[in-house]
């Protein structure tokens, strides 16, 4: 698929969940936020399950760019960078709606389940290896790989508080006051 038309059909299909849950979400409702024909959808996916599967990939591609990517001096500000994440996605994105969204089929669909968990495996091995870079000295009886699955997991219920409007300044200070406490922050 030429690369222009994948990104317009990611996009129409950003915008068609943002707007419809995934089990009134339709082809149709995608190809109306599209600029090109259904049929064009049709020619590249059978089905609402196949684009969203591509599209799942797609969002989760474009947030680890985001999610790994700064303007950080320091291996230090990179992992800060990482380790908050989710407490510094824009308020306005649509991202973390539609990523529940999609997470919800996880829980009957082994396809959507399989790229969920690959992409929580990713965050971990990359929380890891920065910690590695960063952590100066012992973590006492914390290992490095319970360090990133605790900021897993505070970083998942963050993205979930906040696509319900909840406030998550409770957890992101006791993200900090746990990694000051180890004194990799």
């Amino acid at each position: 698929m030429v690369n222009d038309s994948k990104n317009e059909i990611m996009e129409a299909t950003r915008k068609a969940l943002a707007k419809h849950s995934y089990s009134e979400l339709s082809i149709q409702n995608i190809a109306d936020e599209f600029d090109k024909s259904k049929s064009l959808l049709y020619h590249h996916y059978n089905g609402k399950d196949e684009l969203l599967l591509d599209f799942l990939d797609y969002m989760l591609e474009d947030f680890e760019n985001k999610a790994f990517t700064c303007n950080c001096t320091d291996d230090q500000e990179k992992f800060k960078a990482a380790a908050f994440m989710a407490f510094k996605l824009p308020e306005q994105d649509d991202f973390l709606k539609t990523l529940i969204e999609l997470r919800t089929q996880g829980l009957r669909n082994p396809d959507y389940r399989q790229k969920l968990h690959k992409f929580e495996e990713m965050y971990k091995q990359k929380i890891e290896e920065i910690l590695r870079d960063t952590a100066e000295g012992d973590l006492g009886s914390e290992s490095i790989e319970d360090i990133s699955q605790f900021i897993l997991s505070i970083n998942n219920e963050a993205m979930h508080r906040r696509a319900i409007g909840k406030e998550v300044e409770p957890l992101e200070k006791e993200l900090e006051r746990y990694l000051q406490q180890l004194s990799v922050l």
